[in-house]
């Protein structure tokens, strides 16, 4: 199902590491989820994907997901983003 995916989307209230999102990344998806529990821990934000407030209405903007500068332009960062971090 990832395979044909253009995106990742994660609406939750609650979350503890999900790993549905390294699964996304691992696919080369980019990642749009909830900012709760330990979803930044994988989602950098603009690097990775994009963290939205819990229960925001309208998080994103078509701008903010489809522009190159923009979370689809992620699609390619999400395997080289773990080494860029520090410890």
């Amino acid at each position: 199902m990832l395979s044909k995916a253009q995106i990742f989307v994660l609406v939750s209230n609650w979350e503890g590491f999900p790993l549905t999102i390294l699964e996304a990344m691992r696919a080369g998806l980019p990642v749009v989820a909830s900012d709760v529990g330990g979803v930044r821990e994988a989602v950098d934000d603009g690097n990775t994907g994009l963290p939205v407030p819990r229960g925001e209405k309208t998080p994103t903007t078509d701008r903010e997901v489809y522009a190159p500068s923009g979370v689809a332009g992620t699609a390619t960062r999400p395997a080289a983003a773990p080494e860029s971090r520090s410890p």
